[in-house]
């Protein structure tokens, strides 16, 4: 029950931070913010606002990012305050500061709410996006992938790539190796997907060709690992297709929830043990440091 101070711990890497104004703390008007920026020397700054706002400004002078603008690191104090003396006496008051918490993360999404995202725009670019496990172009330096910048269906410039080697198991059809899309370490690892904890992970798939009424099973459609996780034993958690979410080689639309209802599977990273859904706090974790 005891008030927080809030104090910015760091600034944005890009755009501007302002303590609100007294006009909208009062009446929610503009002026929205003080007209000085929060500077570097005033770290760790303390938030006077009553309500702990502050003011976001993205620079003028650029486009809006695939996905966020920035973010910065805050920490929060509660202060003990303990009175003295007998009322309606004068009183005397000692305040005492308490520890800091660990940094909290603040991320300022685009204008379409998106953390990270790839929307493959430039000609000839893959956004750094490779494929792993590509038997036909296992040299190349991004495993294959192959880029195409006009419109198809829904998939306005997009990437793929082609599976010309199989390695079949002839007693059951299926293909014994499996390729991934990973993404890039620019855009989507690291620790800024901590905040996407309970939003949606989306994306727009279509087959070129192939056969999709038998898939291969279990079949690990998305993985999100975590390599410093569990004291650097890593952890992952993978979303297998199902009665819920299954594929026919069709565009769809693919939208995951980053929650436990979604059915993410835990690894157990141990061959000899079962997979088990995985946890509100093991699902946060792995977003935390994705790698």
């Amino acid at each position: 029950s005891m008030p927080l101070e809030f104090r910015i711990h760091s600034l944005p890497e890009v755009g501007l931070l302002y303590e609100t104004s007294g006009n909208f703390r009062m009446w929610g008007s503009d002026p929205k913010h003080m007209p000085d920026p929060i500077g570097p020397h005033l770290l760790p700054f303390l938030v006077t606002d009553p309500l702990h706002r502050i003011v976001y400004v993205p620079p003028y002078n650029m486009w809006p990012p695939e996905g966020a603008w920035a973010s910065f690191t805050y920490v929060t104090q509660v202060n003990t305050t303990v009175f003295y003396g007998d009322l309606p006496a004068s009183v005397s008051a000692t305040t005492t500061a308490g520890p800091f918490s660990e940094p909290g993360l603040v991320v300022f999404t685009n204008p379409e709410g998106n953390i990270a995202g790839s929307n493959f725009d430039l000609a000839s670019d893959g956004d750094g996006w490779s494929i792993s496990g590509n038997l036909a172009d296992i040299d190349a330096v991004d495993g294959g992938l192959r880029h195409h910048a006009f419109a198809w269906g829904a998939l306005s410039h997009y990437v793929y790539g082609t599976d010309e080697v199989q390695f079949l198991d002839f007693g059951s059809g299926t293909d014994r190796s499996k390729w991934y899309f990973e993404a890039p370490p620019v855009n989507f690892l690291g620790n800024l997907l901590t905040s996407s904890y309970g939003g949606t992970l989306t994306f727009t798939v279509r087959s070129l060709y192939g056969n999709f009424s038998e898939l291969n099973r279990p079949l690990d459609w998305v993985t999100i690992e975590c390599a410093s996780c569990d004291s650097g034993q890593g952890a992952r958690m993978v979303r297998f297709t199902d009665h819920l979410l299954r594929w026919d080689g069709s565009e769809r639309l693919v939208e995951l929830k980053l929650l436990p209802v979604e059915n993410w599977m835990r690894d157990p990273l141990n061959s000899a043990l079962d997979f088990t859904y995985a946890t509100e706090c093991e699902i946060a974790a792995i977003l935390s440091n994705v790698s």
